[in-house]
């Protein structure tokens, strides 16, 4: 990961995959739309670029820095459990 840990790949990512822009986009318009939807989201792995929109999302929603940390800290047991089982 470098000298910047975590932050510098997750500030990679959003610099060189646009597309997670365009995925945030597209859910910001699909939630205006139908204020009652929901949404789901993944991938087959699913921890960095999937953990960056689901934090962002998180952020636009009023989640402080700590609830998103948890959440992450959450998703990493989920994702150690998935790695082992397939």
């Amino acid at each position: 990961l470098g000298r910047r840990g975590l932050e510098g790949l997750y500030e990679f990512i959003l610099e060189t995959k646009p597309y997670i822009g365009a995925v945030l986009q597209a859910i910001t318009i699909h939630l205006e739309r139908n204020p009652d939807g929901q949404v789901i989201f993944y991938c087959s792995l699913g921890k960095d670029r999937t953990g960056i929109v689901s934090m962002l999302l998180s952020y636009m929603q009023g989640l402080g820095d700590v609830e998103i940390t948890q959440d992450f800290a959450r998703s990493h047991t989920i994702f150690e459990y998935s790695i082992k089982k397939f």
